[in-house]
């Protein structure tokens, strides 16, 4: 291996490692951010969410009801 190739090509290994650094680190804190946000309005983080109504999935006319 030469020089010349190892200029080539090291700076792009280091700058590909600090992105991956950079996107788990991103990750981790919206994680961190989902935890606190359920510990504060006292919802267990680790139970499975089945979605919101009318947002993750279509709203029934026997939900509505009650509104009405």
């Amino acid at each position: 291996m030469s020089e010349d190739w190892f200029w080539k090509t090291e700076p792009k290994k280091v700058i590909a490692m600090l992105d991956e650094k950079r996107n788990i680190d991103k990750e981790k804190s919206k994680l961190n951010a989902y935890y606190v946000a359920c510990m504060m309005v006292g919802k267990n983080p680790d139970e499975k969410d089945n979605g919101t109504a009318g947002i993750d999935y279509p709203v029934t006319e026997d939900m509505l009801k009650g509104f009405f």
